[in-house]
């Protein structure tokens, strides 16, 4: 696989945020720990408690608030940010070991709005590659690492690229090849059939 320019990631990405995965995990476990001893002890003292012990409402009280204060103030939040935190370090040890592609397109435009791909926060990227097939360019979709800057590009750059899936890993601006389809030749082709493919839609 080529080498090219502007590599996305660094390589060391993968044991950072594995690493930080593990110490999330661990702050995880030693908390719930922590709150099912000191649950416990209450408990104990409350069993231990005479009959009809007034105190007895105290014990209850501070194992439905500890209770409440865990389940909402952090294991709710430690689903949602350890799901994610998952799904980066599982994409970032695909790229080191999975298969990867190249291309050669034009920049079409960047997406801002953030989405999810894969349980992973990215911004979209999209080129215009062309179809040998039907003989018509379409929009090819890149998905950009939300924690990374964009690439530094504009429209009508012509890219060197690779991909793991979808996603960018490498990329370089290269010269216009003197015999490339002119921006508007692509963006023309790329609306027609969005057009046969709402009209395809529609009649079914």
């Amino acid at each position: 696989m080529m080498e090219l320019k502007n590599p996305v990631y660094s390589g060391e990405e993968y044991e950072q945020e594995e690493r930080a995965r593990k110490r999330f995990l661990t702050a995880f476990f030693v908390s719930l720990g922590v709150t099912f001893a000191v649950c416990l002890g209450l408990l104990i003292w409350f069993m231990t408690m005479p009959y009809g012990d007034e105190r007895g409402i105290i014990p209850k009280v501070i194992v439905m608030v500890l209770s409440s204060l865990f389940a909402f103030c952090w294991m709710a939040p430690f689903a949602i940010k350890y799901r994610r935190l998952r799904a980066y370090v599982k994409m970032l040890k695909g790229m080191r070991e999975g298969l990867k592609s190249a291309y050669t397109e034009e920049l079409a435009r960047f997406e801002t709005e953030l989405e999810e791909h894969d349980g992973v926060d990215c911004r979209a990227m999209y080129t215009y590659a062309y179809s040998e097939a039907k003989d018509e360019y379409y929009e090819h979709k890149i998905f950009l690492d939300a924690e990374k800057p964009l690439p530094d590009a504009k429209e009508g750059d012509m890219l060197h690229f690779i991909t793991y899936g979808s996603m960018l890993l490498a990329y370089e601006v290269i010269p216009r090849p003197q015999n490339e389809p002119a921006t508007q030749v692509k963006f023309n082709s790329v609306q027609q059939k969005k057009v046969r493919d709402r009209t395809k839609t529609l009649w079914g």
